[in-house]
């Protein structure tokens, strides 16, 4: 189970709904169509008769299969969400692991994931921050809606020893954003308790 610690944009137009392409007449023939990150070869008859599958698409090609069908899962999960960022968002193959800082900014990739920001741009203006509310510590963040992934908190007092600590969770906002909401995670920590406390968000992929 990976997780990271604090110490995205699709190339699909239509993502989350399922793309129909009718067949019309029953010939075959040469060239290529593209739409989005999809290229359909055309060829004449059916050499490659069947259905075909990656993680992000399935499809049935063949002229007894029926309609061709694609079917996007926008969020499959971070694996996912990486392979299907556009060329230029895309760290290096070397950087593309959940653990990874691909942009130098302090923040993993797995935290751009929960945070939808593009794993190559500096964005440490966006990270999570700390608050007071209700006389309580707590950690704000503008989340991804549909990001898998589950946040935790822990703390320490010598940043050594680190302790999961119980949490609340309050939407703030749920549109901030296109598929963004602020989020505020409330500890069971007093902020008027004279011990000083350290405090780092967990990130774990579900």
């Amino acid at each position: 189970m990976a997780a990271g610690f604090l110490s995205v944009v699709m190339a699909i137009s239509a993502m989350g709904q399922e793309t129909r392409l009718q067949s019309q007449v029953l010939a075959g023939g040469g060239g290529h169509a593209t739409g989005g990150a999809y290229t359909l070869q055309g060829t004449v008859g059916q050499p490659a008769a069947g259905p075909s599958t990656t993680a992000m698409a399935a499809v049935e090609a063949g002229f007894w299969h029926g309609d061709i069908s694609i079917i996007v899962d926008p969020y499959g999960g971070f694996f996912d969400w990486m392979e299907a960022l556009p060329p230029d968002q895309q760290p290096p193959p070397h950087l593309r692991g959940p653990e990874d800082i691909a942009s130098g900014d302090g923040m993993t990739n797995l935290l751009k994931y929960a945070l939808d920001l593009s794993p190559m741009t500096p964005a440490a203006e966006a990270a999570p921050s700390g608050l007071v509310h209700d006389g309580y510590w707590g950690i704000q963040l503008d989340r991804s809606a549909d990001a898998a992934v589950e946040l935790r908190i822990e703390a320490s007092k010598d940043f050594s020893d680190w302790e999961e600590v119980p949490h609340s969770e309050n939407v703030m906002d749920p549109d901030i954003a296109p598929n963004l909401e602020r989020v505020m995670l409330l500890t069971n920590i007093e902020a008027a308790d004279h011990e000083r406390y350290f405090f780092r968000l967990r990130v774990i992929m579900e």
